[in-house]
């Protein structure tokens, strides 16, 4: 996990940087404000051009399976639970509110989460228009159907 001193200086770190120091609300997101895939919920906080800010809570004892995302370069915040995060085949246990990853789009990636589940923020920017992460969403293992799966 990384600390905000060593972002690199693109667009997507410095809306990061930006967003966790305001902490932007837009009550105006519109509909379909909350989607859900399984055992996975996303809540859009934010969004403003190719900027968007999804809250995403996995329900306890849930898989993710290696996955990208192939219009979306993010970062994910931890808030909490019990998640390991894989990204390009290691694995990240955050310990501190706050930590987080790059997932770039073409960022194999995916989670294990235990019995407390998790919270993470996902702070997005779209090469097309935002849509719900969970939309935007390729396998890396074609034989997997499900995008979360009980453990």
């Amino acid at each position: 996990m990384k600390t905000p001193e060593k972002l690199p200086l693109d667009g997507i770190s410095l809306f990061l940087q930006a967003w966790l120091s305001r902490r932007m609300i837009d009550p105006s997101v519109g509909p379909n404000l909350v989607k859900t895939y399984g055992n996975l919920t996303a809540t859009r906080l934010f969004r403003s051009g190719k900027y968007q800010v999804e809250l995403l809570s996995v329900l306890p004892n849930t898989e993710i399976p290696d996955h990208i995302h192939p219009n979306m370069d993010s970062y994910e915040v931890y808030l909490g639970g019990d998640i390991k995060f894989r990204t390009n085949g290691e694995e990240v246990t955050p310990t501190t509110t706050g930590q987080y990853i790059r997932v770039k789009p073409d960022c194999p990636h995916g989670g294990t989460f235990g019995p407390s589940g998790g919270v993470f923020l996902s702070i997005q920017e779209w090469v097309t228009e935002p849509a719900s992460a969970g939309q935007d969403w390729a396998f890396i293992d074609e034989t997997n159907t499900e995008k979360t799966q009980a453990l």
